[in-house]
C-alpha cells in the first residue's frame, strides 16, 4: 500500500464516522453508498444511471444536458424518477447548496446547530449557491 492510502476496512470505518462524503465517480462514493454514508457524487463527463446503483444516500450533481450522457430516453427518464439528483449549470453553486442542505439537516438536533449556524442564512435563501457562479 502506497504511503497516505487507506485499506478499504480503515476507509469504510472512517467514513462512517463522517457527518457527509463528497466525491466523483470512484471507490470511496460507491462504498459511501453502500455504507448509507449521505454523501454527494459530482458527474461531469459520466453518467450515475450507467454507473452507480440506486442508493438514498447520496444526492448526485448531474451537468445541464445530462440526457445525452445517460445513454437514451429511457435511462434518462428512470434516472429522473429513481435517483436523488440536481441538475446544475454551476458545479461550484450546486455543490455548495448541497452541502449547505446536507449540513442542515445533519446538525438540526444539536443545540449548537440551533444556537450556531454560520451557514443558516445562506440555506434559508432560495439557492444560495447560484450567487456565485455570475461572471
Amino acid at each position: 500500500m502506497r504511503p497516505g492510502m487507506a485499506d478499504p476496512e480503515t476507509m469504510a470505518g472512517i467514513m462512517e464516522l463522517a457527518e457527509l462524503f463528497i466525491g466523483i465517480d470512484s471507490g470511496p462514493l460507491h462504498m459511501a453508498g453502500g455504507l448509507d454514508v449521505q454523501a454527494v457524487g459530482i458527474w461531469t463527463h459520466h453518467h450515475p444511471i450507467r454507473f452507480f446503483d440506486i442508493a438514498d444516500n447520496v444526492v448526485h450533481l448531474v451537468p445541464t444536458g445530462h440526457r445525452r450522457l445517460a445513454g437514451g430516453h429511457l435511462a434518462a427518464d428512470t434516472f429522473h424518477e429513481l435517483y436523488r439528483h440536481e441538475v446544475y449549470g454551476c458545479l461550484k453553486g450546486a455543490l455548495i447548496d448541497e452541502v449547505h442542505k446536507a449540513l442542515a439537516v445533519s446538525y438540526t438536533h444539536l443545540d449548537v446547530y440551533k444556537r450556531q449556524r454560520p451557514w443558516s442564512a445562506i440555506v434559508s435563501k432560495p439557492n444560495p449557491g447560484a450567487m456565485r457562479c455570475r461572471a
